[in-house]
């Protein structure tokens, strides 16, 4: 069973049914990155506790979700800060290793930031629920190809493009479980027609969802490049030695 319907479920049996699209939103996205953290039946008690004085809950009053929420969307202002100031202070003790560092997740945040835009931009509220569904999830495949196609491409030499090669693979392994959860839970959101009443609702919850996925990104990046010392250590990166 994936973590999607096992969320979804657990949502039902814990009186969540009827709140609304907003905080739905922000308990799924909280799962992603608390199933990253912890066991599955670690995330699901700490709805329990959240919930447990909840046993009752009447559906509440919620503000229309409009374009307007989706074009002022937190990711967006996550996005720009993380291009102007957080990523040029990223740092490692090799300068090299902060080169790549910086290109890599400025690459990743670019591409994103213009494709999300550009989803945003659609007449979404005139596309059948499935095709935004497979609008989207195709964007994520095609992004994610698209930055790693950049970064390959900053590779001068031949020993260059190995070294890139070696990281985006390396960052691959350590991101992918991320994006695997973030795919299924979006799947789940275009599945749950009882909590997203239309396509703005649940666009809104797809961005919800790409916030939390960069925001582990960026941890994926460090990890990936902490951990791979034995194999691009010594090689020649713009005529640096990578230590």
């Amino acid at each position: 069973m994936t973590l999607a319907i096992l969320l979804n479920q657990s949502l039902i049996e814990l009186g969540v049914k009827y709140l609304p699209a907003g905080l739905i939103a922000i308990f799924i996205t909280g799962f992603i990155v608390l199933t990253i953290l912890g066991k599955l039946s670690d995330v699901l008690q700490k709805f329990k506790t959240i919930f447990k004085k909840k046993t009752k809950v009447k559906k509440l009053n919620q503000k229309e979700q409009t374009i307007e929420n989706l074009i002022h969307h937190q990711f967006f202002y996550f996005i720009d800060f993380a291009i102007k100031y957080r990523i040029p202070k990223m740092k490692f003790q090799c300068p090299v290793r902060t080169v790549i560092l910086q290109k890599f997740l400025t690459y990743k945040c670019q591409v994103f930031y213009r494709r999300t835009k550009d989803l945003v931009d659609l007449d979404i509220n005139t596309i059948s629920i499935k095709t935004l569904e497979k609008i989207v999830l195709t964007d994520i495949l095609d992004g994610i190809k698209e930055y790693e196609t950049l970064i390959k491409k900053e590779g001068v030499t031949a020993e260059e493009r190995l070294v890139l090669d070696i990281i985006v693979n390396r960052f691959s392994a350590w991101h992918d479980k991320n994006v695997e959860a973030a795919y299924k839970v979006i799947e789940n959101i275009f599945d749950s027609n009882n909590i997203y009443h239309n396509n703005i609702e649940r666009m809104n919850g797809v961005l919800n969802v790409y916030l939390f996925a960069f925001v582990s990104a960026f941890t994926d990046a460090e990890k990936a490049l902490y951990n791979i010392n034995g194999e691009i250590s010594g090689k020649i990166y713009r005529g640096q030695k990578i230590i």
